[in-house]
């Protein structure tokens, strides 16, 4: 048995994780998980659109040569 700790269990690969893990028999810690979006994809799906859309546009504002790392989730 092994102690892992979980960031972004809430999201789809996190979660899918937290339950292969747990079924292995590991002790899983899965700090502020909020599921509250799951309740209304639709509404989800356009806040990850909008966010992406204001990522883009500061990457395109950035200096040439800058790069950023962009996590869904």
């Amino acid at each position: 048995m092994k102690r892992v700790l979980i960031t972004g269990g809430a999201g789809f690969i996190g979660s899918h994780l937290c339950e292969r893990l747990l079924a292995r028999g590991d002790e899983v810690l899965c700090p502020a998980s909020p599921v509250h979006y799951q309740f209304d994809p639709v509404q989800t799906t356009r806040t990850s659109v909008h966010g992406a859309i204001n990522i883009l546009g500061l990457v395109k504002r950035a200096p040439s040569g800058t790069w950023t790392t962009l996590s869904p989730g």
